[in-house]
């Protein structure tokens, strides 16, 4: 037995050896790897364990071996068949809605009878060195939240190729790699502006980050413009994203200048509400909402618009099912969830 375990870890590692060559480019698509004795001599190990490892790699659809051809990859981006005893979730713990989103996952892992493991990217290591880390531990099951951590579409596309099944969270950038969920932003933006309207506020000002790298914050800022072309747009430094409380006097002050004309406020994000609101407010209160809560703001009168992490974690797991089963026809699509009203929104939506 120990023997056979011994094999069995040996073709693994050459398996990763060879996989590894795929993904950082050694073969491209289409290209022919070494032959059988060549792998042999360079590996060190007998041909035995080479035939056995690139069989799995044949399996899994990563190569294609044709007698008289030789053996060449095969990047193809389809559903594998697997299990989903672990998922892998990859996330800025820094985050004000780090613990929502971790809470909701591990609440549906639970009904799969799943693990839940979590992995911060390390510093010194890019996200795409960080995800084939994690493929290398033989875990093929992701949730990532890039949070504007770049991750280069030729990386995720040899990932998905190998084996590794991804859904990110808030992305709405279409890949055919992996697939997205995230919140309905222009359906949210609008809907706040419309119980803004309700309170009587015809010139809201939109606050939000200014890093558009993150993709949900631009398109809740464009959602805005075109609702509102004479609108107010102010934009905080995203350096201050994990404390706002620490939002200089002078960025206040300038917050308060810019939307002096302005009869309300919608804020980006639930934390910068927290943060600005009360030092924008020199005199009556204007009406204001949010798209997300944050502690200090669900005490208030503000319209707030929750994202619906329960239905976006059994979304998510729905996704990774198709991913895991082969021959589902599986293809890579962004699907947006609608958020869920919450504290004054619902007296008031749709008035």
């Amino acid at each position: 037995m120990e023997k056979e375990n011994e094999t069995l870890s040996l073709y693994e590692s050459v398996k990763l050896a060879i996989c590894r060559g795929i993904y950082e480019g050694t073969w491209q698509d289409g290209e022919r790897i070494p032959t059988e004795r060549r792998l042999t001599e360079t590996l060190g190990v007998s041909r035995i364990t080479v035939r056995k490892a690139l069989e799995q790699m044949e399996k899994e659809g990563v190569i294609e071996r044709t007698q008289g051809s030789g053996t060449r990859v095969t990047l193809k981006c389809e559903a594998h068949s697997g299990s989903m005893d672990i998922i892998t979730l990859i996330a800025p713990a820094h985050n004000a809605f780090f613990s929502r989103l971790i809470d909701a996952i591990e609440l549906r892992a639970e009904q799969e009878d799943a693990l839940v493991l979590y992995r911060q990217k390390p510093d010194g290591m890019t996200l795409a060195q960080c995800l084939f880390r994690i493929y290398e531990k033989g875990l093929r099951n992701v949730i990532l939240w890039k949070e504007g951590m770049d991750l280069p579409p030729e990386a995720m596309k040899r990932l998905c190729a190998l084996g590794m099944r991804m859904v990110l969270f808030d992305s709405t950038r279409h890949t055919p790699y992996a697939d997205a969920v995230t919140l309905d932003n222009p359906d949210a933006v609008r809907r706040l502006i419309e119980c803004l309207r309700a309170r009587g506020c015809r010139r809201p000002a939109y606050v939000g980050w200014d890093a558009a790298e993150i993709d949900s914050v631009p398109e809740r800022e464009n959602a805005f413009r075109t609702l509102c072309p004479q609108g107010t747009v102010v934009r905080v430094p995203y350096l201050y994203h994990s404390r706002p409380e620490d939002i200089p006097p002078e960025t206040r002050r300038r917050l308060l200048e810019q939307t002096a004309s302005c009869d309300g406020f919608l804020f980006g994000v639930g934390e910068l509400a927290a943060a600005l609101l009360s030092s924008a407010e020199s005199g009556p209160r204007r009406p204001a909402a949010a798209i997300g809560g944050a502690p200090g703001v669900r005490e208030t009168d503000m319209l707030i618009l929750e994202q619906d992490f329960p239905g976006m974690a059994e979304k998510m797991f729905e996704l990774l099912k198709t991913q895991n089963t082969s021959g589902s026809g599986w293809q890579a699509g962004t699907y947006r969830l609608p958020g869920l009203c919450a504290f004054g929104m619902k007296g008031e939506e749709g008035s």
